[in-house]
């Protein structure tokens, strides 16, 4: 909402210092010993306010890249927002995985956990400073001196059918790859296979680190393929393949053994790759600069509450009523299904200029 009244560049800089501060001031709480139950308190405190600060990245960071982007790079040039969460991703797995190698489990315990936590100090001081001397976008800057800037973007979108027709086909295309399979198969799938496979903990996290390593080439060459084909064909491919992979992939993993989980975990994250490319160029380009934001992160927001951080409790659910782990791939066919006929439903936007 702040993005669409104030800017983007500086919502950007106040919540890359927000979320960083929040994070790092987890690694400084003093433990339950000295302040008893107000520590657990302190700790969920702080990660909500990580939560608020961290859900305007997406759609802020999204609309800076894409309104400051040439036409016909657009798609390229958002896949790198995406492209850098999931670098984000591996270098927390792998301060977690050299942290828990090379200290003892009293180690950790005592002090060793707060490492990661104060890690983010030095790189929120870093990233304010770089997102404090971007320049604004050409559209907004545009709407600012029209001043046509939102007052209320939010009473905006609410009460505009078209915004709200369009957020709500944004839902069903975000269901599977953004969020559903996407959690399933990076989230939940290594907790699976530790808990029903023989594979190894140390085995599972090296087959997920170098699928998502994977997955970081597979996006940047997406965008560059949306922006030649058009976003809704290759939203059609990574809802295709998902029904098409997930069952085979789930079987290859139940094997149980290194390299059969490593091929299905390469393999699903093409599919995963592929919609993470076109999920911000859709979810932006379908709505004008005055709400961008505000619609973009409204929409990203619901799905993630309804499709992402459920997705892995659903998932256990689902197997402990069925026995099977093919039981959560059908899940994942069922809500590429439902993607696939809302990215039926949406217009291509890949083609057009960015609407005022």
């Amino acid at each position: 909402m702040f993005a669409d009244r104030l800017g983007r560049r500086r919502i950007l800089a106040v919540t890359v210092f927000g979320a960083s501060g929040a994070v790092a001031i987890i690694g400084v709480l003093p433990p339950a010993s000295s302040i008893g139950a107000a520590a657990p308190v302190l700790v969920v405190l702080c990660r909500l306010v990580q939560g608020v600060f961290a859900g305007g990245e997406v759609p802020a960071a999204g609309s800076l890249v894409l309104e400051h982007s040439a036409h016909g790079r657009r798609a390229f040039s958002a896949s790198w927002v995406q492209v850098g969460a999931t670098a984000g991703s591996i270098l927390a797995l792998l301060v977690a995985t050299l942290l828990s190698s090379t200290l003892s489990h009293d180690l950790m315990g005592s002090w060793g956990w707060r490492i990661p936590f104060l890690i983010a100090a030095p790189l929120g001081a870093v990233g304010w400073f770089v997102r404090s001397r971007l320049t604004e976008t050409p559209q907004f800057r545009k709407i600012e001196e029209e001043g046509a800037v939102a007052r209320a973007p939010i009473v905006e979108l609410l009460t505009n059918k078209e915004h709200l027709g369009r957020m709500l086909r944004l839902l069903g295309i975000f269901l599977c790859g953004s969020f559903f399979a996407f959690y399933v198969f990076l989230t939940y799938a290594p907790t699976y296979l530790i808990s029903h496979t023989r594979i190894g903990t140390g085995s599972t996290f090296l087959s997920a680190l170098i699928a998502q390593c994977f997955m970081m080439c597979v996006i940047p060459l997406s965008g560059r393929l949306a922006d030649r084909v058009g976003r809704r064909p290759v939203l059609f491919a990574a809802q295709v393949l998902f029904m098409i992979m997930a069952v085979p992939a789930f079987l290859l993993m139940g094997r149980g053994t290194f390299g059969f989980v490593l091929l299905a975990q390469l393999a699903i994250v093409i599919p995963i790759g592929l919609h993470q490319a076109v999920q911000l160029p859709v979810m932006l380009e379908l709505l004008p600069t005055r709400v961008r934001v505000s619609g973009g992160g409204l929409a990203f927001a619901i799905a993630s509450a309804l499709f992402g951080g459920t997705a892995p409790i659903f998932a256990v659910w689902l197997v402990g009523r069925t026995g099977t782990g093919t039981s959560v791939a059908i899940a994942v066919v069922v809500a590429a299904a439902i993607s696939f006929a809302a990215t039926a439903l949406t217009p291509e936007t890949g083609r057009r200029e960015l609407a005022s």
